[in-house]
């Protein structure tokens, strides 16, 4: 939210038209429906920097072919959740922060062709069992922090910046 202060201006007003200032936000607030920007940013969020560099390794149960590709049975597949999130294919101008890609014209919610849901948390019957949590999870730690504060960029002596740069790593761990 600090690269991006408009989007963070614009996901806090729609906390405060939402939410107000009376009360904290409860995951009863939750909802495409209610804050689909804040549900778009958060699933930009996921796909601009997915937390986990791969997924959890597959074995096909039987040989397979794929594009062309022949894989054996047995051999361990590794989805690459960085270089799904930056497909030009699916996600136009892929290395820049755009919630709007998961909104529809009217700035309702759209069913995006690629969920990054789905590569953050894995495919299939091995989809991780915690994905309702974590999701939840994000949601109230996201609302609850911009609906308390503004959160802006700043060095070691707490001086306002205006940019940070670029900042763009690969990681084989899940740390930044």
């Amino acid at each position: 939210m600090t690269l991006h202060p408009h989007i963070q201006a614009r996901v806090r007003s729609e906390i405060d038209a939402v939410i107000g200032h009376n009360r904290f936000p409860s995951l009863g607030d939750r909802g495409v429906e209610k804050m689909p920007y804040l549900e778009a940013t958060l699933l930009e969020s996921m796909r601009w920097h997915p937390p986990v560099s791969s997924i959890v390794p597959h074995l096909p149960i039987r040989d397979d072919t794929f594009r062309g590709y022949f894989i054996p049975k047995g051999t361990t597949i590794i989805a690459n959740a960085w270089a799904i999130s930056r497909d030009p294919a699916h996600f136009e101008s892929p290395s820049s922060f755009k919630p709007e890609r998961f909104l529809d014209e009217d700035d309702s919610s759209s069913t995006p062709t690629v969920d990054p849901r789905h590569f953050v948390f894995g495919f299939g019957r091995r989809i991780c069992p915690g994905m309702d949590l974590a999701l939840h999870s994000l949601w109230m730690g996201v609302a609850l922090t911009l609906w308390a504060f503004e959160i802006k960029l700043r060095d070691e002596d707490a001086s306002e910046m205006k940019n940070w740069g670029d900042r763009e790593r690969f990681t084989f761990g899940n740390t930044r």
